[in-house]
């Protein structure tokens, strides 16, 4: 099995006070998974499990301690653990989006 790392643009579903000041998140993905179609798929569900929806696929790659950054090594090494680790960096809303 490999270890890719899929990234996804999501919004959260939770109407919580700490979502209420997210516009959305870019989520790094480290799945776990026999083929890219299973890791698209592992991602996908992990995400929503964690209450954020409207998905938007930006990039995938299988990740490799070569091709990856010293900041995501610690999640690539966690992964090869616990099989996936999601990282979400989320940004606020902005003011348009505030208005709407």
């Amino acid at each position: 099995m490999k270890i890719f790392l899929i990234t996804y643009h999501a919004v959260s579903t939770e109407k919580t006070e700490q979502f209420e000041i997210h516009g959305g998140a870019y989520v790094n993905c480290y799945i776990e998974a026999d083929n890219i179609f299973e890791g698209l798929k592992k991602a996908e569900q992990e995400i929503r499990d964690s209450n954020w929806t409207d998905l938007e696929f930006q990039d995938a790659m299988v990740a490799d301690p070569d091709n990856l950054g010293s900041e995501k090594i610690e999640y690539y090494e966690q992964a090869l653990i616990d099989k996936e680790v999601l990282v979400f960096h989320c940004y606020p809303i902005n003011e348009d989006e505030e208005k709407k």
